[in-house]
């Protein structure tokens, strides 16, 4: 799936500039550090998702997506 934004993204002192598309696609557990420093900054470090990711990703009740440009994890 092809989409144009995504809802948290973080680049850091990267620039990111738009040579590829954004692709969304469900989170895998290999996805954990990218995801991991995009959120550091969020919820001065109370943020829940570091303890429950794996759980989450394994609920039936739930989906989560990340959002990739150029093979690398931008955005979720």
């Amino acid at each position: 799936m092809l989409i144009g934004s995504c809802m948290i993204c973080r680049f850091g002192n990267d620039s990111l500039q738009m040579s590829g598309d954004v692709v969304v696609r469900r989170a895998r557990p290999d996805d954990y550090v990218p995801v991991l420093n995009i959120i550091d900054d969020l919820w001065g470090g109370n943020d829940y998702l570091p303890t429950l990711y794996y759980a989450i990703l394994q609920s039936t009740s739930h989906v989560s997506y990340v959002a990739e440009v150029n093979g690398r994890v931008v955005g979720l």
